[in-house]
């Protein structure tokens, strides 16, 4: 990180940024466009760019644009697909089209969280649904129960604070997780049916 090469690459991408907040300015659009600047992942040369090392996954992250919050730091870990449902919800897009991550919240002004609450709640539901589907799917009945509860209180919610929010979601998640074992599982058996199947029809006189 103390290499000249290393400064270049910050100063040519830094002036390419600018270049580009320039002419929106020109153009008098700045102040209504999100801009949401992303760093490609890390590299180190010991491992190479496909580690889990800290340095390899981490990456800069930063906003600016109408409701995003000045000289705030998201304290807690954000993922690609956050990205994914932050956009779609600035453009307008239903949940269903997007990730199942949630926006980031806590990256704007208190301004717009009730409709970043309404848009959780449908992105939640979303969540929700799939995982209900795909346990009534593979037949892990012993998921399903507890996923439905959650859909049904998602449907009573009108608005609500993001840490209730919060803790329907890692509720979501912790059964997910709970269930990865099981969707391999389940998974694998499938494949090897389908592979017998596909097998005895091709050998079918």
């Amino acid at each position: 990180a103390s290499s000249n090469q290393y400064k270049e690459a910050i100063k040519g991408s830094s002036d390419a940024i600018m270049s580009i907040i320039n002419a929106l300015k020109e153009r008098g659009i700045l102040e209504r466009t999100l801009l949401i600047i992303l760093s490609d992942h890390g590299h180190l040369n010991t491992g190479g760019h496909g580690g889990n090392e800290i340095e390899v996954r981490k990456i800069y992250l930063s906003m600016m644009g109408p409701g995003v919050k000045r000289s705030t730091i998201i304290n807690r870990n954000v993922y690609y697909t956050s990205i994914a449902s932050t956009v779609a919800f600035v453009l307008g897009l239903p949940p269903e089209l997007v990730s199942y991550d949630l926006p980031l919240f806590d990256g704007f002004n208190e301004s717009i969280m009730k409709d970043f609450n309404r848009y959780i709640i449908d992105l939640e539901l979303n969540y929700a649904y799939h995982l209900e589907d795909l346990f009534i799917k593979v037949g892990l009945n012993n998921y399903i129960q507890d996923v439905s509860e959650i859909i049904n209180e998602l449907k009573k919610l009108r608005s609500t604070n993001v840490t209730l929010l919060l803790d329907y979601h890692n509720k979501l998640m912790s059964i997910y997780e709970s269930s990865k074992s099981d969707l391999i599982s389940k998974d694998f058996t499938f494949r090897i049916g389908e592979s017998i199947l596909v097998g005895l029809i091709a050998w079918l006189p």
